[in-house]
């Protein structure tokens, strides 16, 4: 009778072809050959969290019997003990990737994305706040926004509640700004 395939053997056998440390994805990614082999099949819907749930579980409970070992931390790689003296030159000792970027970078994109989704709909612009008079540091922390926008609710009215609108005093005007942290935690 042949072995019953659980996640943590499938998670064996994938690093034990591949040979490198896998994130839990990677693991589940690159197993659909042992799946189909072993007529392997979970009802879940996030089977590669299930992987990284039991590899966390299992090298943290059996620390040194454990068949794995936690690789890194970002992104959470695992790979077995095995190999763990194989990898010391390879691959641990490699400069990490390092993306850098300027925050401001990022506003283009944080502008579309608050202009095309449906809980905002607002008009959103960066705010170039560097000419601005400060004072202290820290004290004009929400002063400055970098990125604010607009929403008139009317604008997603039926036409003959406009016409009503313009009858009425001047509609109410909701605004909302977005300010960074720089690392802090917001409150």
């Amino acid at each position: 009778m042949p072995e019953k395939l659980t996640f943590l053997r499938l998670s064996e056998l994938v690093m034990e072809n591949v040979k490198r440390p896998l994130t839990p994805r990677e693991i589940w990614d690159l197993s659909e050959e042992i799946r189909n082999s072993q007529n392997f099949q979970t009802g879940g819907k996030t089977p590669w969290a299930t992987i990284g749930a039991q590899l966390y579980v299992d090298v943290r409970d059996h620390k040194e019997k454990s068949k794995f070992y936690h690789y890194s931390k970002r992104p959470s790689r695992f790979y077995l003990s095995k190999y763990r003296d194989r990898l010391a030159g390879d691959l641990v000792d490699a400069p990490a990737e390092v993306s850098n970027f300027d925050e401001r970078d990022l506003h283009p994109l944080l502008v579309k994305f608050i202009d095309a989704n449906e809980h905002f709909h607002a008009k959103a612009r960066t705010i170039h706040h560097e000419q601005s008079v400060k004072r202290a540091r820290g004290y004009d922390e929400w002063l400055h926004p970098d990125i604010v926008g607009v929403y008139y609710p009317y604008s997603d009215f039926d036409p003959k509640v406009i016409e009503v609108r313009r009858e009425l005093p001047p509609s109410e005007v909701k605004s909302s700004s977005a300010t960074s942290r720089c690392g802090r935690d917001m409150p």
